[in-house]
């Protein structure tokens, strides 16, 4: 048996990391109706986490969440199979999307946040969901005000250093 000790020093090093919100609805899905809902909010909301106060912070690639869910066939196996993406890959990453909506809205979007038109939606190819994006909206995320200021802080603090220390010597007089 292996056994673990974690001292002071670790102790204060977790401390300082920011605790990541975590959704209260990962532990209530249902993993036999929506087996991928579990893994799509968990690595939204760790999207979220990371990138909170950028522009990106709410818009996710499609690709991004089915490679963060095993069970999502591959392409390759769907293709080698009955050919139906539709019915194997988008319709269960739909479903499994919208069971998320006590914590969350989404809908499809475009870079820059532009939205599908009529026609896209309506002839969605696996092309074009694959490389789609997803914008969420949370219904209640925890404020961050106070993380993002000391993260300003941390930032002007560090430059400030490298200002104070990229001055150039002067050569010495000989």
């Amino acid at each position: 048996a292996v056994a673990y000790t974690f001292g002071q020093t670790f102790y204060s090093v977790l401390m300082g990391y920011p605790v990541m919100p975590y959704p209260a609805q990962l532990q209530t899905l249902n993993a036999k109706r929506n087996p991928n809902s579990y893994y799509l909010l968990r690595k939204i909301a760790e999207h979220k986490n990371m990138n909170i106060g950028k522009k990106n912070e709410d818009i996710i690639a499609v690709k991004t969440l089915l490679e963060s869910s095993p069970y999502f066939p591959s392409y390759e196996e769907v293709m080698s199979a009955d050919r139906h993406l539709d019915q194997r890959i988008i319709k269960p990453f739909e479903r499994d999307m919208d069971a998320l909506g006590e914590t969350l809205t989404w809908h499809y979007c475009h870079s820059l946040d532009q939205p599908l038109t009529d026609e896209e939606l309506d002839s969605l190819s696996f092309d074009t969901f694959k490389g789609l994006l997803i914008r969420t909206s949370w219904r209640h995320y925890p404020d961050q005000t106070a993380r993002l200021e000391r993260k300003t802080e941390r930032i002007e603090q560090a430059t400030k250093k490298k200002r104070t220390h990229s001055k150039k010597k002067k050569p010495a007089e000989e």
